[in-house]
This record gives structure tokens, sequence and C-alpha cells, in this order.
């Protein structure tokens, strides 16, 4: 399990981000701590920003938490590959997030190592890569 991530004005990241940008320097100041665990698996992260995208946070919350019950405790790519989208769809996902979430697990399914491969891509590759599913 990771371990809880404090990210304040002695965080190197934020020292980083506060000399090279005065307007988000005002923002973080405004903004104060922040705190998160960080995700393990990045399938299930991308599953949640998926689900996520347009909607409230309560709302998306309560998707994410019926598809973590639906796959029985764990959002893995075998238990999304083994669903078809009408099971996706049946909690409450739209049409086209449970086309998304599929063909992400089918397309991971395959090739394991596509995540671990993106740590060492751009930004913008990584933009490329995940808007092509």
């Amino acid at each position: 399990m990771n371990s809880l991530v404090i990210l304040n004005n002695e965080s190197e990241s934020i020292k980083y981000l506060v000399s090279r940008d005065k307007r988000l320097a005002k923002v973080i100041e405004k903004v104060g701590t922040i705190t998160y665990v960080p995700y393990e698996d990045g399938f299930s992260f991308l599953v949640n920003q998926i689900i996520g995208q347009m909607l409230a946070n309560k709302v998306a919350s309560v998707l994410q938490n019926r598809l973590v019950d639906l796959c029985q405790g764990s959002v893995t790519v075998e238990k999304i590959t083994e669903m078809d989208e009408d099971t996706i769809k049946s909690i409450g996902i739209s049409s086209k997030k449970a086309y998304y979430i599929k063909q992400l697990a089918l397309y991971l399914r395959d090739n394991s190592n596509y995540l671990g491969e993106l740590k060492f891509k751009t930004n913008d590759y990584i933009l490329r890569e995940l808007t092509r599913f």
C-alpha cells in the first residue's frame, strides 16, 4: 500500500513550482497543504479518471464505488475483461465510458507492460497515447 504524500511549502516540488511561477505561487499559498495517497495501480487510476470526467466528484465517487463492488473489491484488467459493456453500464456508467474502460482493459490484457513504459515518456506522448483509445 502506498503511503500518504504531503505537499507543503517545505516540499521540494512545491518550492520548485513556486520559484518558477509567481501566479501559481499565490494559488499554492491559498490552497495550503495537500495530502493524498497515490494509486498503486495505473489501470484503476485511469478507470477512475474516465469515470470522473465531466461529473461532480460525489457522483464520480458513487460510480467508482459501484464499480469496485461489481469487481468484488478491486478493479483489475482481468475482472473488467470478463465483463461485457452492458454489465459496466448497469451501475450507471455511460455507454461511451463503459466502452473506453472495456477497450483499455482489453488493450492492457494484451500489452501488460504498457503502463509501466509510459513512466519514461513525455507528457505530450502520454496524452496522445491515452486519448487514442
